[in-house]
């Protein structure tokens, strides 16, 4: 890397922490814009795959795709994050905001990048944020947050999306990646759980990656992240919601800075569907 690069990348990475922070420090109705849109220029998850607003959005036919559904967590690495992810234990609290929004980040066994988890207290029913949550189709008018993304739905059946996300980041060379979304309609014990985890490349469709770098331009594959849900029926009435995330963007993105994105992204996810949910429950 030529110490040019060097330079930005340094840069680049000490103005988001230090935004990162001002804009914590502050009020609400003192936050400027500049610094949330900063991380929306670096973030990546998905995160949370599952956010997904896109230019050329929609559903694709690929010819090859695997006709049966991938069996998830098939490998001892993968069942190992799953656990971690869907552990309620072992996570730091780092704060809360005023909102309501708790956070957690919690160190793996095996990753370098930390986990980072989510939660909400909400009055909307369980079985419509399942239903919201799920609907991976419907992301793009969903989920509104991530308008820099291109998503594309590849195949779909009632248990599993195999979907694609092409990320544009300026500064960073662009992401793409595909993934898995595992659904689970059922509840257990009043709690909903279902994940989805990305794809390696060697598993993907090599035409339909070819199709969309023509159409987007070259980007780096990214296949090391899986994210976790769990909505949790409580005896007030009230929904628990639960979103853990690993992602590591690889490349040059620094880890802090993926780190702080991926937190930035879960919040921005649970938003995206409490605000649709209580759209849809308008009469």
């Amino acid at each position: 890397m030529n110490t040019a690069y060097r330079t930005i990348t340094a840069f680049i990475s000490i103005t988001a922490f230090i935004s990162i922070t001002a804009y914590r420090t502050k009020p609400p109705h003192d936050r400027a814009p500049l610094p949330f849109l900063l991380i929306l220029l670096l973030i990546l998850g998905l995160s949370r795959p599952a956010a997904l607003q896109a230019e050329g959005s929609g559903t694709m036919s690929v010819s090859n795709a695997p006709q049966d559904p991938v069996q998830p967590l098939n490998d001892p690495a993968r069942q190992l994050l799953y656990r971690e992810l869907s552990s309620n234990e072992g996570w730091d609290f780092l704060r809360e905001n005023e909102e309501g929004f708790r956070f957690y980040s919690r160190e793996s066994e095996s990753l370098s990048l930390s986990l980072r988890r989510v939660e909400v207290v909400t009055d909307i029913d369980d079985s419509l944020l399942s239903v919201l949550l799920q609907d991976v189709a419907s992301y793009p008018e969903t989920l509104t947050s991530a308008g820099y993304m291109r998503f594309h739905v590849m195949e779909e059946s009632l248990s599993r999306v195999r979907a694609y996300q092409f990320i544009d980041l300026p500064l960073f060379k662009d992401r793409h990646y595909a993934y898995d979304f595992y659904r689970s309609y059922k509840a257990v014990d009043g709690v909903r759980t279902f994940h989805w985890e990305l794809v390696d490349e060697s598993q993907a469709d090599p035409r339909f990656l070819s199709e969309m770098q023509s159409r987007y331009g070259r980007a780096l594959y990214i296949s090391d992240g899986m994210g976790f849900y769990r909505l949790e029926k409580l005896s007030s009435g009230q929904t628990k919601m639960i979103y853990s995330l690993y992602m590591d963007t690889g490349g040059m993105i620094p880890p802090r800075i993926s780190e702080a994105s991926n937190t930035v992204g879960l919040e921005m996810l649970l938003k995206d569907i409490l605000s649709a949910a209580q759209a849809a429950d308008r009469p």
